[in-house]
């Protein structure tokens, strides 16, 4: 992970400063600051750190470079949907993780170096970072990729997903697409993954499901019975025997 420094300013002890009532500071604040307290205000609340702007410069990751966000204004809206977005977290969930050893970075960012990548989870270590390309609709990505980082903490907590594959089709091998099985292709409600990447394999397939659960609305695959609520039934179960924060 990378760790930004916060440059302080002060008033050396040997300084004295004499005001006027026309002299009284400003307090105008600036977007800028407006930014960095939604972000402590964020990071406060739910355990995670956030970086975004010059203090994600340099970040490469899976071979890809990135390119950072710049628009103040821009990073207020991104900052705001994302204080919502983890907000629909059970209350302690990401701090349960934290105290659990797996720590998590999120990086906003404007675009990766290759086109159509919206995110991306480094979980090669314990201190976990997502990174995210906002110059897409980045709320689904988010979930998505909280999901690969949610598996992890689970995974080292006794989950298992043994008999996940009996809820895909006979014969069928993750890493070959087929439209035709997939919700958002067809718009059938009987489908049994949610879109074509859902079946590069297993991990995607539940993150993407996921990612369709913590949707705004809910999917017409996700009716109770479908094979793909099924799959959403799995993930619930598999949450709510690891998660002291969570109730079934």
């Amino acid at each position: 992970t990378s760790n930004s420094s916060n440059n302080s300013t002060g008033n050396s002890s040997n300084q004295t400063t004499t005001t006027t009532p026309s002299q009284q500071p400003s307090q105008t604040t600036t977007i800028e600051q407006t930014n960095n307290n939604l972000r402590n205000t964020i990071q406060n609340k739910y355990g995670i750190t956030v970086r975004y702007g010059v203090e994600t410069n340099g970040y490469t990751v899976a071979g890809l470079s990135s390119v950072r966000l710049s628009d103040s204004n821009s990073i207020n809206s991104l900052l705001s949907q994302l204080n919502y977005n983890l907000s629909l977290y059970p209350s302690g969930f990401f701090n349960e993780t934290k105290q659990g050893g797996y720590t998590l970075t999120i990086y906003l960012l404007k675009r990766y170096s290759q086109e159509n990548v919206t995110g991306i989870t480094d979980s090669t270590t314990k201190n976990v970072v997502i990174s995210l390309a906002t110059d897409y609709s980045f709320v689904e990505s988010l979930h998505h990729e909280v999901y690969h980082y949610i598996e992890k903490y689970m995974y080292s907590r006794g989950a298992n997903y043994t008999t996940w594959n009996t809820l895909n089709p006979q014969g069928f091998n993750y890493g070959t697409t087929n439209s035709s099985l997939s919700y958002a292709s067809t718009g059938n409600s009987n489908a049994s993954f949610v879109n074509n990447y859902a079946q590069t394999d297993q991990y995607e397939d539940r993150a993407s499901t996921f990612e369709y659960m913590m949707a705004t609305s809910e999917a017409s695959c996700l009716a109770t019975g479908t094979t793909i609520w099924k799959k959403a039934k799995y993930i619930c179960e598999q949450i709510d025997a690891v998660f002291q924060t969570v109730t079934p």
